[in-house]
């Protein structure tokens, strides 16, 4: 492959480095730009005086600063982007503004983004102009009412506002920062559809046109196919994947099809294909031409997501090749479509959608003819070639998208070559009949119907083919730290290996295959960042919100959990947050599991983590059979085959810690405690370090340990009780125990107060350091057996 025949590799290859250059170093926009009109200059000079050689210099100088400028340009505009209240919350706000994007309604919700103009409040009014996303949550029969709203609406809503949550825990997505991107600094939550109103109807836009359009395919969807059907429907062709089953949508992940649920060029090509087909009686200029609009009209349709642009770029470049009878070059074909989106928004290049596309097919432009060349010569059958080459592409297309995968879905999939060989076909037939089924609803429904039920079954064929390939054994691996510098590291090594893959022998390949692998493992693990020290006693305070999730791993890497947050239809922190931070942190399985007490807030997240198969004991109280969710909770353990210990008074020994169960269950006043005193009261030591965790303790029951253990309380670090409560954190107990340091673990904006302004006062009478959950996210404490320190995670 020679350069010179590739110009648009060169230039869009110059073009994203300028792009990365200002990303990572701070450059401000004048300056770059500044350059960038010298350079041009100076490169329309050299050219005029027929100094080429370093007028070429100059060309790729300036194209670099152009990427540069660009890119700074919407950093810096980004960077202004500011929630624009000091209050973080607002319970009750009229916020009046105009719609200016919105997503299709789901069954019992509807989200939109709106340019607002004004907000109302009882303590101000204010008139500044910023960008919000709301979301309405409604009642299924109130669907209809959800779909008469457009883009261009002016409206009044009434709802809580309020600032976007950021990275609360270690390895957690940074919501904040992923609106802030789109231009998004506040939220809006409303609980009716009545509550949203037009004040003023939008005019018609192009904008609107598409939404209409949209929304009456979203109905003819509805109408033809069932719930989880059309929900893989929508995906395929209107690009909305929200009503897909998270269950099945896992599935899909391990293994390794998720692609093929995300609009991308290979429904592109599908699509170009069926209009080919379809348009073959018409002369070559009109069938080309009805193509094109085709694939404008679904690039629309779909959301214009970047991989939908760069296939539809592609296959408009082939089109235009073909009718003007010059040669089509794909590798050219790809770099001008990137470079197309990448003009128009800079910032697509860190756009996931972007980088899974773009890596796929280019690794496929760069491996499969060399693949392909080794099918020819060693592969002889006719059928047996065709079957290698089928999977030649798509191991090609994952040598390219591998780190996108691993850094965006954390999962390495060892049967995704041989899913996608049954699945991309399936897509294929899914797409054409999806197509055929909503063209022909247009003139009978019955029609229409017969192609849906025809349908239905290639569905399930798929899903099954996803759930069975996600359950065989070993079928896929966790990798929670892969992360850039990880990524740079894999692209060198197939980079050295493709060019021994076409300079050396086959035994100087496997040697040096087997070098780089080697390699790559040594240098990924010493890229990892740890934010836990080795050999030490850490305590992390998760942040579930209103609850309570303390996980503490030992000086021998072993780990126990201390209740696990809540969970609820909408989110569920054990599966959510909780089990990905154990991915992070490396930890597969849990010594213990403790539930402090049988409320929402500290036991709903553990059922996700007894699924898990991470824990197989669990301390708790004893069962109260007068409240139910204590007899359902210990029946689904016991249907898990769990042992359940109840707290007594023991000591264990944890890798060189002393872990104290201090409940006294034989003491006359303790079986007289209510469900908060009765939470579990642990003591752990280490060296002469120790910390005290009191679940949702009350002053009744503080003041029955003092007279149990007086002395014995003392600890370094105190875990509040009750999330920081007035009806918790005594004087009494807190000069009992004299902490240095107090974690308080609540909710942010949490409907109860907490933590209590008398509680904090009263620590802080004390000298005592308080850290937070709801102003900090996750706090994490290590201790050494001589000192207790507070560690910055983020």
């Amino acid at each position: 492959m020679r350069l010179r025949d590739y110009p648009l590799i060169k230039f869009t290859s110059v073009f994203v480095l300028g792009i990365i250059f200002a990303e990572v170093f701070f450059v401000k926009p004048e300056f770059v730009l500044l350059a960038f009109s010298i350079a041009f200059l100076l490169t329309l000079i050299l050219y005029f005086t027929k100094k080429f050689t370093a007028a070429n210099v100059f060309v790729f100088l300036a194209i670099f600063l152009f990427g540069s400028a660009l890119n700074s340009i919407e950093k810096a505009k980004i960077s202004q982007l500011q929630y624009p209240f000091e209050k973080e919350l607002f319970k009750r706000a009229a916020i009046y503004g105009k719609i200016t994007n919105a997503e299709i309604p789901l069954e019992d919700k509807l989200r939109f983004e709106i340019e607002c103009d004004s907000v109302k409040t009882r303590d101000l009014i204010l008139r500044n102009k910023f960008n919000a996303l709301v979301n309405v949550y409604f009642k299924k029969r109130n669907n209809a009412e959800a779909k008469k709203f457009n883009i261009g609406d002016y409206v009044e809503i009434n709802g809580r506002l309020f600032k976007p949550r950021g990275k609360r825990n270690p390895c957690e997505f940074d919501y904040a920062k992923y609106l802030k991107e789109k231009g998004i600094v506040a939220l809006v939550s409303v609980n009716e559809i009545g509550k949203v109103k037009i004040l003023r109807k939008g005019g018609t836009s192009f904008e609107s046109i598409i939404y209409n359009l949209r929304l009456k395919i979203n109905d003819a969807i509805n109408r033809l196919y069932g719930r989880q059907k059309r929900a893989l429907i929508k995906a395929l062709i209107l690009g909305e994947r929200r009503d897909i089953e998270k269950s099945t949508v896992n599935n899909f992940i391990n293994s390794g099809t998720v692609h093929v649920l995300a609009v991308s060029g290979l429904h592109v090509g599908f699509i170009a294909l069926i209009l080919l087909v379809l348009l073959g009686r018409f002369g070559i200029f009109l069938r080309s031409a009805l193509t094109a609009l085709g694939l404008v009209s679904f690039i629309l349709i779909s959301g214009a997501h970047p991989s939908v642009i760069r296939a539809g770029v592609m296959a408009l470049v082939l089109l235009i090749a073909f009718l003007s009878g010059r040669d089509y070059s794909p590798l050219n074909a790809l770099f001008f479509a990137a470079l197309i989106i990448l003009i128009i928004n800079p910032r697509e290049l860190f756009d996931p959608g972007f980088q899974l596309s773009f890596s796929a097919v280019l690794s496929i432009l760069i491996f499969y003819p060399v693949f392909n060349g080794f099918i020819r010569r060693w592969i002889h059958g006719k059928y047996a070639k065709k079957f290698a080459q089928f999977l030649a592409v798509s191991v090609a297309a994952q040598i390219g998208s591998l780190p996108f995968t691993l850094i965006y879905f954390h999962k390495l999939s060892l049967v995704s070559v041989l899913a996608n060989i049954f699945a991309i076909p399936l897509i294929g037939i899914i797409v054409s009949l999806a197509f055929a089924s909503l063209i022909f609803s247009a003139v009978s429904l019955q029609f229409a119907s017969l192609y849906a039920i025809t349908n239905a079954l290639a569905i399930d064929a798929l899903f099954k083919i996803a759930e069975i390939s996600s359950k065989v054994n070993y079928a896929y691996f966790d990798v929670a730290k892969f992360g850039t510098a990880n990524a740079i590291v894999y692209f060198i090594a197939v980079a050295i290996f493709f060019y021994t893959l076409v300079r050396f022998r086959f035994r100087a390949r496997v040697v040096v295959f087997l070098l780089l692998v080697l390699n790559f493992a040594i240098y990924s693990k010493l890229l990892e960042r740890e934010i836990l020290p080795r050999n030490a006693l850490s305590v992390i305070a998760i942040d579930v919100g209103q609850g309570d999730a303390l996980l503490v791993k030992f000086p021998d890497n072993e780990a126990i959990l201390i209740d696990a947050g809540n969970a609820t239809k909408r989110f569920d922190n054990g599966a959510n947050v909780i089990l990905p931070l154990l991915d992070y942190l490396n930890i597969d399985t849990l010594r213990a599991l403790f539930i402090s007490h049988v409320d929402a807030d500290h036991y709903r997240g553990s059922f996700a983590i007894v699924k898990s198969g991470r824990v197989k004991t669990i301390y708790k109280p004893r069962l109260d059979k007068n409240m139910k969710k204590d007899l359902a909770f210990e029946d689904f353990l016991n249907k898990r085959k769990r042992k359940i210990n109840y707290y007594q008074r023991k000591a264990i020994n944890i890798g060189g810690c002393r872990v104290y169960i201090l409940n006294d269950t034989t003491a006359a006043a303790y079986k007289h405690f209510d469900n908060n005193n009765r939470s579990g009261l642990l003591k752990i030591v280490y060296g002469k370090n120790s910390i005290l965790f009191t679940g949702d303790l009350e002053k009744e029951g503080e003041r029955f340990y003092i007279n149990s253990y007086g002395e014995f309380l003392r600890s370094d670090l105190l875990k509040a009780g009750h999330h920081g409560s007035k009806t918790s954190s005594s004087e009494e107990f807190i000069a009992t125990v004299k902490p240095k340091f107090a974690i308080i673990s609540a909710g942010k904006f949490n409907k109860f107060g907490h933590p209590n302004f008398e509680v904090l006062e009263r620590l802080n009478k004390f000298g005592i350091k308080i850290k937070r959950t709801d102003k900090s996210g996750a706090v994490i404490f290590t201790a050494n057996g001589e000192n207790i320190d507070f560690i910055n995670w983020k």
